[in-house]
């Protein structure tokens, strides 16, 4: 009798201890799935010229704020340097060549499937905002996406031309990044107290690099050179979109969703600002094109001040946020979850990062002799570019040179 009392009451902690567990992990597995998603994309942002990254101008007062408060990571890289089929790698976790684009204008297939259509499949309201024609939801960016905003007007517009491709046709303007904010902060008052996925894309650091005033003159020097104008133009743009970026998250912040809201901020590529006799990007697999930036931030679940150093890969973006949100990676992904080493720096392992540029017909583009593809990878410190048809081969030691 005694003993069957004494087994009872084994059993029946047991059962009390098996429903706390699962009672916590239901706790748990809600908690992380009730967060605000928001991604921050901003066009042709190299990492070294915010101050976070070491920048000696002071381009990015409220970015480097923002990676105070939650984790940056040193060593981000795009798989190409080019802003359609590099989004598409962030959105998808794929590389370009297996998505099949690797240019700008060249349509997104309706079976890749995109963070957008998993989060919407969660339960996630899902808006975006974006900038560039070369996003447009004819190109296929638009999937999963409740409301997708990419009309532009000529009265936010940093350029125009008209572009067709592929029987599409495309009004050309690409937005400034008031219009953007104003935008992205209207859609967040339209659906209040719904969980949400929001893509904020920026474009105002692109060439032409014409910032409003006071950011077009705030950087540049008295007889400054021809090359120190447009770099001091371009950070002027930098400023001015770290500005604008400043005022989304304080709406955040007044409505008071800040503090449920995983926000992630990254980069499609760089720009070559006269290194390597070049100014622009989409040609070259150099630093100043591929190392872009990547912070994100999520208070009581991202420790606040982290830095990794480990190399990590735009495709590892869409991994990193569903194990943050405690939703299953989809086996089609490329890139894996950096959440341990955000948890963990001293645990994040260096990434390989495969990289290439479109395919050039031509034997000269803008003055420069350039000829078919070109590939390029970065196993730990070292960094390996190859052009079989231009017949050139580069290795470097990124330990000893700063920008290749």
């Amino acid at each position: 009798m005694g003993k069957r009392k004494i087994i009872g009451l084994g059993t029946l902690l047991i059962i009390l201890a098996a429903g706390v567990y699962f009672a916590s992990e239901n706790v748990i597995t809600r908690w992380r799935r009730d967060y605000n998603v928001l991604l921050i994309t901003i066009d042709t942002m190299r990492a070294d010229h915010l101050g976070c990254y070491g920048y000696s101008q002071d381009t990015s007062p409220n970015l480097d704020q923002f990676a105070k408060t939650g984790v940056l990571f040193g060593a981000n890289y795009a798989h190409i340097p080019t802003t359609g089929p590099s989004h598409a790698s962030i959105l998808t976790s794929k590389y370009p060549r297996k998505l099949g684009l690797l240019k700008n204008g060249m349509v997104l297939s309706q079976d890749r499937l995109l963070l957008s259509e998993i989060l919407k499949s969660h339960g996630y309201t899902t808006g975006a905002v974006v900038s560039s024609l070369v996003l447009d939801p004819q190109l296929g960016f638009a999937q999963g996406f409740d409301d997708y905003d990419a009309h532009f007007s000529s009265a936010g517009a940093t350029m125009g031309h008209d572009f067709e491709w592929a029987g599409h046709y495309f009004p050309g303007f690409d937005q400034t990044g008031d219009i953007t904010t104003r935008k992205a902060i209207q859609w967040l008052a339209s659906h209040p107290r719904q969980k949400f996925f929001l893509w904020v894309h920026y474009f105002d650091p692109h060439a032409p690099y014409s910032p409003p005033e006071p950011f077009a003159k705030k950087f540049l020097k008295k007889q400054g050179s021809f090359l120190e104008n447009v770099n001091a133009y371009y950070d002027g743009e930098i400023l001015f979109v770290d500005q604008q970026i400043a005022g989304l998250l304080r709406y955040l912040k007044e409505i008071g969703i800040d503090s449920k809201t995983l926000i992630v901020v990254t980069a499609d590529h760089g720009e070559g600002l006269g290194q390597h006799n070049w100014m622009g990007h989409g040609m070259y697999l150099y630093q100043e094109q591929t190392h872009t930036p990547l912070m994100m931030s999520l208070p009581k679940v991202i420790p606040s001040g982290v830095k990794v150093k480990s190399v990590v890969r735009s495709i590892d973006i869409a991994p990193t946020i569903l194990d943050i949100l405690g939703i299953q990676r989809e086996e089609q992904f490329e890139g894996e979850s950096l959440f341990p080493a955000i948890l963990d720096p001293a645990q994040g392992t260096d990434r390989t990062v495969f990289m290439e540029r479109r395919h050039y017909a031509e034997t000269l583009y803008q003055g420069v002799s350039v000829l078919g593809s070109k590939f390029g990878v970065r196993e730990g410190n070292m960094k390996y570019v190859w052009a079989p048809e231009e017949l050139t081969e580069e290795l470097f030691d990124l330990t000893s040179v700063v920008s290749q």
